[in-house]
């Protein structure tokens, strides 16, 4: 089987086979179509009367590289046949056939419900190969075999088999879960012709509904030697969550680009789309790149939910005294404050939330940013566009000319941006911009190093806000427990002790993981005269972290640990992200 066969729909397969005429199979399309999708295409022609259900099945089997094959009571072990329950047999139409070496093979008419084979797996407690067969084989085998062993079998687990419920199944994710917002340049022909590949269809639907429902911020669709894996990250931590087979990877992938406005036939070089879905009322952006790679092209999906741009400051995990410094920066008229922190540490949700809280009616707010992370009512945001010439240095001089009161630049990559931002706050506008830096006095030394004046940087910078994030842990499962030696030893050296810390356990609320939801990690320099004289004149990053701990500031570490001895997070997060 060759990766351009396995790509092929259904529809096109049996046409090449010549099973069906090119004209039936749009007669068939038309009827899936008139019933809203609801039917799969190979129901459809099989009740149409224009092909034979083994005809469909062989397809099927080719185009997803399995076996095709039918079924009797003689192919089958009846002791296999005990795995799974008799009920779940009936409803999913499957039939287990024998185990060898610990691999369980059964018999399937849909072999590409990627959802049915990770249950069979789950509930049997073995891998699974499958062979795809006819609905017809599998019931008859299985009436035949039921018979025959009915004596034997007539008291073996039946509360099991009735209270079993299949959990992770296309059915989660209800048809009117979320609807496409479909971009006016997407020819909805050509939609429609994918969404004829169901399994496909479904297949994209769930990890995208799933994603959102579990809080993903990043969906990760990656193909390997005869391996597709998706991953979702979920609080930071890359977490996988499905293995289909890998010939479902060219459908897949072939869907999530035609819905994202890209070029379905370009698979050489990188595209980036975007597909905007409305979900439980919301609408969230998803910001898709495709990359091609050695085994075909990964799948990069970032969620970008509007709702997490209306958080605000409270909820961010300020402690009291360092939100009421922060609270005091951003209310200045004019000056320069950073946002520092590696990527993915939160600093665009800080400098919203900061905006958000300060925007009025009668002042003029806008920023810069590439890309516009989320849409702020009653502010004016600018796309960069560095292929159009529109850069941060070119939209700040243009931004300028409408004289805002507030401007954010989303990131000071270059010393030309460095030194606008600066002119602008000692114009007299509150500037914010963020850079990705270690810590507080580290960014001072880095706007300096892009080449801003360090007199310009000790006039203009009031503030410098240093960030990360710790996964939080479950309240509903989190158990307490007596600090080690080793644990209180860390306290000591920061100045405070713990008798009693927190970790995590897992339950069905945190999917097991112990932790739930993020919270930041703040350390915050203020700049007193004192210190901007001595930015001004030039200072080694040794000399300004020793004088910054003269100001009061409160390091990563220490803002860490206090909220591990609150039981919010653990020690291991707080070193991982505050190393």
């Amino acid at each position: 089987m060759t990766v351009t066969t396995a790509r092929k729909p259904l529809g096109q397969l049996l046409v090449a086979k010549g099973v069906l005429q090119p004209e039936q199979l749009e007669r068939a399309l038309e009827e899936q179509r008139k019933g809203n999708h609801q039917k799969l295409l190979g129901e459809i022609v099989v009740e149409m009367r224009m092909c034979a259900e083994e005809q469909v099945v062989a397809c099927l089997a080719q185009a997803y590289g399995v076996p095709f094959a039918r079924i009797t009571p003689r192919l089958v072990d009846p002791k296999v046949v005990s795995l799974l329950p008799r009920a779940f047999l009936e409803k999913n139409r499957v039939l287990p056939l024998f185990l060898v070496e610990a691999t369980l093979t059964v018999a399937v008419p849909e072999p590409a419900n990627v959802f049915l084979i990770e249950e069979i797996q789950r509930v049997s407690g073995h891998p699974v190969q499958v062979v795809a067969t006819m609905t017809a084989d599998t019931q008859t085998t299985l009436q035949a075999i039921i018979e025959n062993s009915a004596p034997a079998n007539s008291s073996s687990a039946a509360p099991a088999k009735s209270s079993f419920v299949v959990e992770n199944t296309p059915d989660e994710t209800p048809a009117n879960a979320f609807t496409i917002v479909q971009p006016p340049h997407v020819d909805p022909r050509e939609i429609e012709r994918a969404a004829s590949d169901m399994p496909a269809t479904k297949l994209v639907n769930h990890i995208i509904f799933q994603a959102i429902k579990q809080r993903a911020s990043d969906i990760h669709i990656e193909p390997f030697d005869n391996l597709l894996r998706v991953r979702y990250r979920i609080d930071g931590q890359l977490i996988e969550k499905l293995r289909p087979a890998y010939a479902m990877h060219g459908p897949v992938a072939g869907r999530i680009k035609m819905l994202a406005g890209l070029d379905v036939t370009q698979q050489r070089l990188p595209q980036e789309g975007e597909l905007q879905i409305m979900i439980e009322g919301r609408r969230v952006s998803l910001r898709t790149i495709v990359i091609p790679g050695k085994w075909g092209e990964t799948v990069g999906i970032r969620i970008v939910d509007n709702d997490r741009a209306s958080a605000n400051l409270e909820k961010l995990g300020f402690e009291y005294e360092t939100l009421k410094a922060w609270r005091r920066l951003i209310a200045q008229p004019n000056g320069l404050i950073l946002v520092t922190g590696p990527a993915g540490s939160g600093k665009s949700t800080t400098l919203y939330a900061a905006l958000g809280e300060i925007n009025k009616d009668d002042i003029n707010v806008c920023t810069i940013e590439d890309p516009i992370e989320y849409s702020l009512p009653g502010i004016n945001q600018f796309q960069v566009n560095e292929k159009a010439g529109f850069g941060f240095s070119q939209a700040l001089a243009a931004v300028l000319r409408q004289e805002p009161d507030v401007l954010m630049v989303g990131e000071v990559r270059e010393g030309q941006t460095g030194r606008l931002a600066a002119q602008a706050a000692l114009a007299g506008h509150l500037v914010f911009t963020s850079l990705n830096n270690a810590d507080a006095p580290g960014a001072i030394c880095r706007l300096i190093n892009l080449g801003v004046d360090a007199y310009l940087v000790g006039s203009t910078l009031t503030g410098v806000l240093s960030q990360r994030l710790v996964r939080k842990l479950c309240q509903q499962c989190k158990e307490s427990y007596s600090a080690t030696t080793n644990e209180l030893r860390h306290f000591e050296k920061l100045g405070g002790g713990a008798e009693t810390l927190f970790r995590p356990r897992g339950c069905p609320e945190c999917h097991n993981s112990g932790y739930s939801g993020r919270i930041g990690v703040y350390e915050l320099l203020v700049i007193d005269d004192a210190l901007a004289e001595r930015i001004g004149q030039g200072i080694s990053i040794t000399d300004l972290r020793e004088l910054a701990k003269t100001t009061g500031m409160k390091t990563l570490r220490i803002d860490g640990m206090e909220k591990v001895k609150a039981g919010i997070t653990t020690l291991e997060e707080v070193y991982r992200a505050a190393a």
